[in-house]
């Protein structure tokens, strides 16, 4: 039974008012859910009849005329040997009422004349059978209702016991024309389980649905309970597509996975044989399902980073779609990155491919409804973001002529360019025009600088090398555009310091005047 919010009319009993209360509390809800929640509910003899049971509905467990699933509980195995007993409260003979009642003991080869035991009653009327002192063992109640023509007459309790029953371990208590339990209903007597399965019929959406919450109310007295699990598929008749069956708790969400058009619950109600459960009323809520479908990129394509490209869609919602986010994984879905949030639902969205190659992408959209309902689709199948273009780097200095002093310290210099962030920087240098390399440093970061203290490694055939690695990882390499050199030998200035690395690199020759024979210096080239 389907009702909307406009509609919901809680068909409930008396007894189903705490079921009702108990909504309220547990759900927020209300009479009519704040939300656009609807609400499909069981909780009349017709809703129930329409389930099954494994062993049969309608034995030990059926819908009874009082709307609701109740458990058979009431055939007993008194001394707890295996089998059921069975206990018959004796009224009249028609001479008298003193009469006793009668337990016939079950045994594997039936019940007998020769095998029961009687208990003294007065025109006994029915008879109830409970643990009343929990003492593990079930006590007997047997109505009298009259006896030498008059009603007052008091009732029997037999208390159980590792012995039996017996009048040296009874209480009476006053009534008058008591009559007790009159009607019984046996179930199986050749079936009898402490649990029972009942399954519900299944609900029909009409459409893929969200699967809010469940509630429901049951009476388990002390040694029963009741337990609800569900399983939800998109075929009206479940099939190996659905889902297994999974616990819910009472007035708890039902959990996203199980998103579908079809549902079906079903309940395990459990007895000590002493007391019986019974299925009142299952009400569960849901909305309509926001349908999401990523087109673009889907199938494995092959994106270049910086290019653009076009991720598609479609997101439909019966109250309407008001917002799109859109996100990135390059991991195959473990972390997400996000592209952008709050898009219009126009299906499309032009996306410039961000530097991050990868052959294990993912995107994934991300539809909001205006009444909080959020659907979501990922690519059905992971894409590659690469990146083929290699970076381009230049050395700055030294680039060649340039004349450096063992033991300087200078610095190598260049500029990079790429569709992408350069992700490490390698220097080198040679000392052989470039026949081998010698490693001044790895994994450094791009810029644009590194200072170098020259080494004592005099030659004319200097070349400096720098490698720049982008995180594809594609490599860009430049030398010196020719040969520099390194020198162990400085010339001394007028004061006799030797000149500074600056004006070295300001004035790669210089001729001293040498006319000034008062001037005591050396002509050296640098």
């Amino acid at each position: 039974m389907l009702m909307a919010c406009a509609q919901t009319v809680w068909r409930c009993r008396l007894k189903n008012i705490c079921a009702v209360l108990a909504l309220v509390a547990l759900t927020g809800f209300g009479l009519c859910p704040a939300s656009s929640a609807e609400i499909w509910i069981e909780t009349t003899q017709s809703d129930f009849a329409d389930g099954e049971a494994p062993g049969g509905l309608g034995a030990n467990i059926y819908a009874s005329a009082s709307g609701d699933v109740r458990m058979v509980a009431n055939t007993w195995d008194l001394n707890q040997d295996g089998y059921k007993d069975i206990v018959f409260s004796n009224r009249f003979d028609n001479s008298t009422s003193s009469l006793r009642s009668y337990i016939y003991w079950g045994s594997d080869s039936g019940y007998s004349a020769l095998d029961l035991e009687s208990l003294p009653t007065h025109g006994a009327s029915g008879v109830s059978v409970s643990d009343l002192n929990r003492d593990g063992f079930l006590d007997l109640v047997l109505s009298n209702s009259f006896t030498d023509g008059s009603e007052d007459i008091d009732s029997y309790i037999y208390w159980g016991s590792g012995t039996g029953y017996s009048v040296s371990n009874m209480d009476s208590l006053p009534t008058h024309g008591a009559s007790l339990g009159l009607e019984k209903d046996l179930g199986s007597i050749h079936r009898r389980d402490s649990i029972e399965v009942y399954i519900s019929s299944v609900f029909n959406a009409g459409e893929d649905a969200i699967w809010d919450s469940i509630v429901w109310a049951a009476n388990a007295p002390l040694g029963s309970s009741v337990s609800i699990s569900v399983r939800t598929g998109d075929t009206l008749e479940p099939d190996t597509t659905w889902s297994g069956w999974a616990d819910v708790s009472n007035g708890e969400d039902i959990p996203d996975s199980l998103d579908s058009r079809c549902i079906q619950y079903r309940a395990l109600m459990t007895t000590d044989y002493k007391t019986a459960p019974c299925l009142e009323e299952v009400s569960i809520s849901w909305k309509p399902l926001l349908a999401v479908t990523l087109f673009s990129p889907n199938d494995g394509e092959n994106w270049t980073v910086c290019d653009s490209h076009t991720i598609a869609w479609v997101a439909h919602h019966v109250s309407g779609v008001d917002s799109i986010d859109l996100h990135l994984s390059i991991d195959g879905g473990s972390d997400w990155s996000t592209i952008a949030t709050g898009e219009a639902n126009d299906f499309s969205y032009i996306w410039a491919v961000p530097p991050t190659p990868s052959e294990s992408c993912l995107v994934k959209v991300v539809a909001y409804s205006a009444d909080t309902v959020t659907g979501e689709d990922t690519s059905d199948s992971l894409f590659t973001i690469s990146d083929d273009e290699p970076p381009e780097v230049t050395v700055l200095y030294p680039n060649g002529g340039e004349e450096l002093l063992v033991g300087d310290t200078v610095d190598i210099e260049w500029v990079t360019k790429d569709n992408g962030p350069i992700d490490s920087v390698s220097v080198s240098y040679s000392t052989s025009g470039g026949f081998d390399w010698h490693t001044l440093s790895t994994g450094e970061t791009n810029d644009s600088l590194f200072t170098w203290e020259v080494p004592p490694t005099p030659s004319t055939h200097c070349l400096v090398k720098i490698e720049v690695f982008d995180v594809a990882p594609n490599i860009g390499v430049d030398t010196s555009d020719s040969l520099f050199t390194i020198f162990s030998t400085a010339v001394e200035e007028l004061d006799g310091n030797p000149p500074s690395t600056e004006s070295r690199k300001a004035c790669q020759t210089r001729t001293w005047d040498l006319s000034l024979s008062t001037i005591n210096c050396r002509r050296v080239l640098w």
